[in-house]
């Protein structure tokens, strides 16, 4: 099964990154005016790099502040755009340790352990299963606050648990799981309110593997007509080979 070689949460995760953690999930505070304004220089830092160097001086400034666990957040999110995944996996660690029900750390960590190019043992998956549906345990649970409109947060709920459901399904389809994965790709691909090109390659594989080509065949023409180049060229590739 050479195809699950790329990496489907490559993709998915971009989604990912610009998201904070619900702010109707828990609330932290800063204790000064300082601490505040140390806060907002790693929010604001331009390159994932500076991002970093300023969260570690936040880090060693405020040992117990309130706002360590966006910070870890932060750097799980600078440590993934520079391929730096061992790193991110122990900042999501530590923000877990901090919020154990951090809905957008669940998720990037199930994703972290998912797109890891090693083949999942069993240890692993289960460590992603865990993840994956205590993300979409959470995620029922949130009360969001007046001041969020409904619909931009059903459709960031459903954004999160289609990717919730595509790191269960990568994992699974890793493992040759076909029909466990056919039935986590086809729930993430229908809660997607933004058609993901990788989430429709992987579900054409995976029917193409429980010998289902003409609905492989469909599967796959969408994900050439989505994207991005290199799902493109994947998708094509695919489709040549079963037709």
């Amino acid at each position: 099964m050479k195809f699950w070689g790329f990496l489907l949460l490559g993709t998915v995760t971009l989604l990912g990154q610009g998201t904070r953690t619900p702010s109707g999930q828990y609330a932290r505070e800063a204790s000064s005016y300082e601490e505040f304004d140390d806060y907002i220089e790693v929010v604001e830092a331009q390159s994932p790099e500076s991002q970093l160097n300023e969260a570690e001086r936040f880090k060693q400034k405020y040992l117990n502040s309130e706002l360590l666990v966006f910070i870890y957040e932060y750097e799980v999110d600078a440590q993934r755009s520079l391929n730096h995944f061992l790193e991110a996996r122990a900042a999501a660690q530590k923000a877990l340790e901090l919020t154990p029900n951090n809905t957008k750390v669940l998720l990037a960590l199930a994703q972290l352990l998912a797109d890891d190019t090693d083949a999942p043992d069993d240890d692993r998956a289960r460590k992603v299963h865990f993840l994956a549906t205590r993300c979409l345990e959470e995620l029922r649970k949130i009360r969001v606050p007046r001041s969020v409109p409904l619909r931009n947060w059903e459709e960031r709920r459903s954004k999160m648990e289609s990717e919730a459901h595509a790191a269960d399904g990568l994992v699974s389809a890793r493992r040759g799981q076909v029909a466990t994965a056919i039935r986590e790709f086809e729930a993430a691909i229908a809660l997607n309110s933004s058609p993901d090109g990788a989430q429709h390659f992987y579900l054409g594989r995976l029917y193409a593997a429980a010998g289902r080509t003409r609905d492989a065949l469909a599967m796959l023409a969408l994900a050439e007509k989505l994207g991005p180049d290199q799902i493109r060229k994947l998708a094509l590739d695919a489709i040549s080979t079963l037709q």
